[in-house]
């Protein structure tokens, strides 16, 4: 399925310019909250209350509140998987960044990963 490149009404530069507006008409919010989304991001928002940019800046701040209360930017520098290394060493992947459209870029040489040594030392549940 071949994703389209129209925007819709709500998603024009107009609305977005708008978002940003209302957004930054809550000061004390932005601040604690995360500061300044990328377009992407607000057009996500602006579609998903379909064009409502009062409705928009309310999800994006309650996203932002809810991201901050559970510790997420923190989530993975405090709790590192164990198995990281043992991941690293039998599984040669990487995400090496995004590409000009943002996307993941995630290159993983499947014909080396050493299965047979990897799962005696995790189990299959693990994987």
């Amino acid at each position: 399925m071949v994703a389209s490149t129209e925007l819709s009404e709500w998603e024009s530069e107009e609305y977005v310019t708008a978002f940003r507006e209302r957004l930054s008409l809550t000061v004390d919010e932005k601040k604690e909250n995360g500061g300044n989304p990328d377009d992407a991001s607000v057009r996500r928002f602006l579609r998903a209350r379909k064009g409502d940019v009062s409705a928009a800046v309310e999800q994006y701040i309650g996203a932002e509140r809810f991201f901050q209360e559970r510790g997420c930017p923190t989530l993975i520098l405090t709790n590192p998987d164990p198995a990281e290394a043992c991941y690293n060493a039998y599984c040669p992947a990487r995400n090496f960044g995004f590409d000009k459209e943002g996307r993941p870029v995630y290159i993983e040489k499947t014909g080396l990963v050493n299965v047979p040594t990897l799962t005696k030392v995790r189990t299959p549940y693990d994987l």
